[in-house]
């Protein structure tokens, strides 16, 4: 192994998986709720400079974490050789993983629709996401000590985030904003229907056959998410698809 390999092993240090209520989890989970409360009420009333330079700072955080994130996932050591094989369950765009590609545009685009849109995106979808996790990790956790700091510091920021940009625009709610937020989730989620359908149909003709599930809405492998998995083996896919997108919307819409 070459000296970047030895130390993408080093990052790889594994121990028992984390329980889900265990005591790591409740810490976590304490801080990270500790933190959404301090910032909100630290920056509640500041102005758009200081909200956008805040939003590019946990984006930032958020990208070097998931280079880290997918380096791990991607190597194992055989033989004290190092082997590269790219996970491709672990491609970062799940509904969790849209802050990566949401926060520079909040940080960066200049107001008006487009701007308000994926802002109100990151307090109601995203922020959901990302709570939803932070309450119950479940496979979350693995081996991996790194990831598991990792997967929360994500998911932390995602709701942190989140938080604050619902303090942030109390005043300025209108329903038309919902529904900027709902056309952002049908965006990401037709592009990862589409990152399903294709990226199924590459693997498989490369003889390869590694879960792609974007969003967990793949035709092909079974939807994980706890409530949803019932409902994916019950009922045809169609039927199982609008239930997913009318019950985040449904969410969204009681967080708004």
């Amino acid at each position: 192994m070459n000296a970047f390999e030895k130390m993408v092993h080093f990052l790889q240090a594994e121990a028992e998986a984390p329980e889900t209520f265990g005591v790591f989890h409740i810490i976590a989970f304490a801080v990270i709720m500790a933190a959404a409360v301090l910032l909100c009420l630290k920056f509640r009333d500041c102005d758009a400079k200081t909200y956008r330079r805040i939003v590019l700072a946990a984006w930032i955080v958020m990208v070097i974490c998931e280079i880290y994130r997918e380096l791990v996932f991607s190597m194992d050591v055989e033989d004290g050789v190092a082997v590269w094989d790219y996970a491709w369950y672990q491609f970062p765009f799940q509904l969790c993983a849209t802050p990566l590609y949401v926060f520079p545009l909040v940080a960066l685009l200049p107001e008006g629709k487009l701007h308000d849109a994926v802002m109100f995106y990151v307090a109601t979808f995203a922020f959901f996401g990302g709570l939803v996790v932070c309450i119950y990790p479940g496979d979350v956790f693995c081996d991996y000590i790194g990831i598991n700091y990792q997967s929360l510091l994500h998911h932390g920021l995602q709701v942190i985030i989140g938080a604050l940009t619902i303090v942030y625009n109390r005043n300025r709610y209108l329903h038309k904003h919902y529904f900027y937020a709902v056309a952002v989730f049908a965006a990401l989620l037709s592009v990862a229907l589409v990152l399903d359908v294709v990226g199924y149909h590459v693997l498989v003709s490369n003889g390869m056959d590694d879960t792609f599930n974007m969003f967990f809405i793949s035709p092909y492998f079974e939807c994980t998410l706890p409530i949803l998995d019932t409902v994916y083996t019950a009922v045809p896919y169609p039927v199982f698809l609008a239930i997913y997108v009318l019950g985040f919307m449904l969410v969204s819409a009681i967080i708004f």
